[in-house]
């Protein structure tokens, strides 16, 4: 592309963002410097990743003063330490108060696609994990009770969806690149997969799962993973999908302590 077409996009794409600057952007990373490189380079070059992006989110904080950055450090139990060296160097390096650093929790599966295996978090260790988090002031938030009138999962919302590429539509993160998931495009007002889409919609809901119907911290629950609730249901799956930190062995009454001691501080 012309030097002076790419020039006049990007000038095009700047303007556009200021004057319709989005709520919230995400970014992820993949550890600390020296892993994330190791991760993910350029494809061509093979440069490393980690100073542009972080140069991309000062520029953000810089240009677009609304905007909400919540940052995606993808851990396992091989480098949880890059959480704490990633959100320490991002408050120090760029120092918004707009920026939120949060863990992303690595899911590894085994051959058979049933369950999730080493050095990946199990569903209750992720459990126990979150919860020293909240509990040592490394996230923000509270770890017991708070009513969510929300769910959060792109796949569960009638009108979000990821676009890829090639203007294909999908559901669920998971599916990108997987061409037997794409629900539709973006110049076709049609549904390609209806399967899918309802599975995700319908199927896979919290008011279909009768153990959600039945437990106790439904109204505090964030709700089962749609993308994994379709492997259990379909496709032999036998995934824990359970998201309620009270559920985790020994978990409640650390809950319940580490709220009372909040109320009865504040």
């Amino acid at each position: 592309m012309p030097v002076l077409i790419l020039f006049c996009l990007k000038k095009f794409y700047r303007t556009a963002i200021k004057k319709y600057p989005l709520d919230i952007i995400q970014i992820t990373l993949d550890g600390q410097k020296e892993r994330h490189n190791h991760l993910r380079s350029l494809k061509k070059s093979l440069k490393p990743t980690f100073d542009i992006i972080v140069s991309n989110i000062k520029n953000i904080v810089r240009e677009l003063t609304t905007t909400k950055i919540h940052i995606r450090v993808n851990i396992d139990k091989t480098n949880l330490d890059d959480f704490f060296i990633v959100k320490k160097f991002i408050e120090t390096e760029v120092g918004s108060s707009n920026i939120i650093v949060y863990p992303g929790i690595i899911r590894l599966e085994n051959d058979s696609k049933t369950n999730l295996v080493e050095p990946s978090f199990s569903r209750w260790e992720t459990a126990e994990l979150l919860f020293n988090l909240f509990s040592n002031g490394d996230l923000n938030g509270s770890i017991y009770p708070t009513l969510h009138k929300a769910k959060t999962c792109c796949a569960m919302c009638v009108n979000s969806f990821i676009i890829g590429p090639y203007g294909e539509i999908y559901k669920c993160w998971n599916d990108v690149s997987d061409e037997t998931k794409i629900v539709g495009y973006i110049n076709d007002p049609k549904i390609k997969n209806p399967q899918i889409f309802y599975r995700y919609h319908t199927a896979c809901a919290w008011y279909n799962d009768k153990e959600c119907r039945d437990c106790f911290f439904l109204p505090i629950c964030n709700g089962k993973c749609a993308w994994y609730g379709e492997r259990n249901l379909f496709h032999g799956g036998k995934y824990n999908l359970c998201q309620c930190m009270q559920k985790a062995p020994d978990l409640l009454n650390n809950c319940l302590e580490a709220y009372y001691n909040k109320i009865t501080k504040s």
